[in-house]
């Protein structure tokens, strides 16, 4: 009959610490490497939103090149957020909203417009849930943008456990031959699966809403010319 020692003892403690050792390494390695796959993954998506920003301006660009009418030279803003733009209170998140003119026009009278009209009340920053309300927290820090300038503002969402949201706003700027254009963005945030921006972040086509015509024949009808 085997005899238990102290040196038995000892070297099944060690054998019991080694087992629960490796066990605990391999649970660290493995959280480790989802870890890694996850950020590899979002790497990789923010690399796609680059290029795929690059090309959208390119082919702007290219397209405008083609033509020589002034009519196909307009301003073009695209929405560029940065999640080190945004501001955690205790209560309220303050997101940083910055577009950058890509067009090859200045843009002036720049503006953000009322989409709809809810219980009297105008809305300039569109939630796709009622229930996510965002109001603009600070205005444009300016009405005037060049090719290339950039134009912020910020938006304000109450602070929630979950928070997931898309939000749209509208633009109303003029070019430098009095052309009125619109043009409406979208974008998304929320603060447990991305925790910051999201990459699905579309900036429309800038639509022309009232041309030099236009404008004539509305000052000639107001004034009986």
């Amino acid at each position: 009959m085997p005899i238990f020692t102290v040196s038995n003892a000892i070297a099944i403690s060690a054998l019991i610490f080694s087992i629960y050792n490796a066990g605990k390494n391999f649970k660290v390695q493995k959280n480790q490497n989802l870890y890694n796959k996850k950020y590899n993954q979002y790497q990789d998506a923010i690399k796609q939103y680059e290029i795929r920003l690059t090309e959208q301006s390119n082919k702007f660009y290219q397209i405008m090149a083609k033509s020589n009418s002034s009519a196909s030279i307009v301003p073009y803003f695209y929405l560029n957020l940065d999640n080190e733009d945004i501001e955690i209170k205790k209560q309220e998140t303050i997101l940083g909203i910055k577009i950058k003119n890509v067009g090859i026009a200045t843009a002036v009278n720049v503006q953000i417009v009322s989409q709809t009209i809810s219980d009297n009340k105008n809305i300039y920053i569109k939630s796709e849930h009622s229930f996510d309300e965002a109001n603009i927290y600070e205005y444009l820090n300016k009405s005037i943008a060049r090719p290339e300038d950039s134009i912020v503002f910020s938006v304000v969402i109450e602070n929630k456990e979950k928070l997931l949201g898309f939000y749209s706003f509208k633009l109303r700027y003029s070019d430098l031959v009095g052309r009125i254009y619109e043009q409406e963005f979208k974008f998304g945030y929320d603060n447990y699966i991305v925790r910051g921006f999201n990459l699905n972040q579309t900036s429309y086509q800038p639509q022309l809403v009232e041309d030099l015509k236009q404008i004539d024949d509305k000052f000639f009808s107001e004034h009986n010319v």
